[in-house]
């Protein structure tokens, strides 16, 4: 969800947290949507996060989905993907790796 609304409204939303996203269930659609929309602004950021134990496809397809973005002109510098050995698909996880994400996304 919030991968998409980063690309549909990159106005309203400039700065993205993607933990653990459902790729999975709209991958085709939502890849060629990113493939096929506005670029997001050059200032707009994505911050990445899943582990490997969330599913088989969870990283591959989050690095699908920050390629697609690289390939719409999004800068490097403002696309982190983290996926610690230990992530999952829990509150712990997202706990934990909010203050990252956040003080990254900011830029502090």
């Amino acid at each position: 969800m919030a991968l998409y609304a980063g690309i549909k409204y990159p106005k309203v939303f400039g700065r993205i947290g993607v933990f653990s996203p459902a790729i999975w269930f709209a991958k085709d659609s939502l890849l060629r949507y990113e493939r096929r929309h506005q670029p997001a602004p050059l200032s707009s950021r994505f911050y990445f996060v899943a582990g490997p134990a969330e599913s088989e496809t969870m990283v591959p397809l989050m690095i699908e989905a920050r390629n697609a973005l690289l390939a719409r002109g999004v800068p490097a510098a403002n696309l982190m993907l983290k996926a610690p050995v230990d992530g999952k698909h829990a509150e712990w996880f997202w706990r934990r790796e909010f203050g990252p994400a956040y003080h990254w996304l900011l830029g502090n």
